[in-house]
């Protein structure tokens, strides 16, 4: 099932989603998805929080230990995808309240968490790819070297590993958006100039919004 919802949210996400409106509501089953990302996003977030830390650390002074690097990275990373899938229901579930009162809360919370399958097409290559690729340069500078820090985070964000990986999550965040709209234009009946509407808004709020705040921590840091 998993496999074939995957493939209609790609192939035709609205007949798909429209054929589930004769289903029974299953919310929890809707959660696999998101769960499967998360602990993905978990073991990717550790993979790049020891190798980085190891070079950072370098000869000098040991620090934590591998297991607790590892394990806050994953906890992080695991709270923050599920407050992120919290965000994303709370404002589709907003916007269908204030546009469309259909009154089918539980369907498009429902609809919010399968549109996470698509999501694994590229979060479990980038797990592979930071496992078999990710091996930043050491870091032999006193880590209170200010300056030397900010430049050595920098130009790790400029590897062709991290600007393909940092595009990819982009473009699939866009995808996830798009299938939101979709699921407001099912849920709530909107036109297709609504649902491009629901749509815009969307990507405001979590492609853009996001976009900016890094800039301006950046420039604040940096």
């Amino acid at each position: 099932m998993e496999v074939t919802a995957t493939w209609r949210l790609i192939d035709s996400p609205i007949r798909y989603m429209q054929g589930t409106l004769s289903q029974p509501t299953r919310v929890l089953s809707a959660m696999l998805p998101v769960a499967i990302n998360a602990l993905v996003f978990a073991a990717m977030g550790a993979v790049v929080a020891v190798r980085t830390s190891e070079a950072i650390a370098g000869g000098q002074a040991a620090g934590p230990s591998v297991g607790m690097i590892a394990a806050i990275a994953g906890t992080g990373a695991v709270l923050s995808a599920a407050a992120g899938f919290g965000l994303h229901v709370g404002v589709v579930v907003v916007l269908d309240t204030l546009v469309s009162q259909s009154g089918r809360t539980r369907k498009l919370i429902e609809l919010t968490g399968q549109a996470y399958w698509p999501q694994l097409i590229w979060s479990i290559p980038a797990l592979t790819a930071s496992v078999l690729m990710f091996n930043p340069e050491p870091f032999w500078l006193p880590m209170d070297n200010r300056a030397a820090m900010s430049a050595y985070t920098e130009s790790m964000s400029r590897e062709p590993l991290q600007i393909v990986l940092d595009t990819t999550q982009r473009l699939f965040a866009v995808w996830l958006i798009a299938l939101h709209a979709c699921a407001l234009k099912v849920i709530g009946g909107l036109t297709v100039g609504g649902a491009w509407g629901m749509g815009i808004i969307l990507g405001g709020i979590f492609v853009g919004a996001p976009l900016a705040l890094q800039s301006t921590v950046q420039n604040m840091l940096f």
